[in-house]
């Protein structure tokens, strides 16, 4: 399934997802928090398995991505993020950092914690528990995601909540340009949402939005065709 045909993500297939999952594990709130800042941020997956802790911003709502694709110059960019996505990445860090069979804090020493450095990464056999991680240590680099095991997490998810379409990894970028282009977002504001370096892309997305808002589309909306 190549980009091109990614099936969006919308802003009510989201809301779908978030009503139809009650996260009871580690595993459903990584995913949950997964979803959602992908849609808010229109992150690739090459963006998202670089995500750190410090990136993100609770009091500016804010991400930074480091060094995406149409990031030429290697300085970042900053996109938005929702309260309700920082409160589920504060969620799922919470639960990473207790350890399930005592229920104590993790120290800042245990490197199965969420203290520092990328934020997304694999879980234990029984998705209960983070596994280690240092980026100093070779053996770890494995224990971060990479696009087929953020793929399946957005099969898991659909199947989870009932979706039928065949939503991807890119589903949640170009999900959410077509939203925001329903909504009326300009071309800029497109841009800057989804880091494009051309307006090209979000022009594309934009073109379709008004296709829905259109003559035929009114006259159809007024003869309930």
């Amino acid at each position: 399934m190549s980009h091109k045909q990614a099936v969006p993500l919308t802003i009510d297939m989201l809301e779908q997802i978030n009503n139809a999952i009650i996260p009871d594990s580690l595993l459903e709130l990584r995913d949950l928090a997964i979803i959602n800042l992908m849609f808010d941020a229109l992150l690739r997956a090459d963006e998202l398995v670089r995500v750190c802790i410090e990136d993100i911003s609770a009091r500016n709502n804010t991400l930074l991505v480091v060094s995406s694709k149409s990031d030429q110059s290697g300085q970042g960019q900053y996109r938005y993020i929702s309260s309700s996505t920082i409160s589920m990445v504060q969620e799922y860090i919470n639960e990473a950092n207790l350890d399930p069979k005592t229920k104590a804090t993790r120290l800042s020493s245990d490197l199965r914690g969420l203290h520092k450095g990328v934020l997304f990464r694999r879980l234990t056999n029984h998705k209960t528990a983070l596994l280690p991680f240092d980026e100093n240590i070779p053996s770890h680099k494995a224990n971060v995601l990479n696009y087929s095991s953020v793929y399946r997490i957005w099969q898991r998810i659909a199947q989870r909540a009932g979706i039928s379409e065949n939503i991807t990894p890119h589903s949640g970028r170009v999900g959410g340009a077509v939203s925001l282009a329903e909504d009326g977002a300009s071309l800029p504001e497109l841009q800057l949402a989804g880091g494009w370096q051309s307006p090209e892309m979000p022009g594309h997305y934009t073109k379709q939005a008004n296709v829905k808002r259109g003559g035929m589309a009114k006259l159809s909306a007024k003869r309930k065709r």
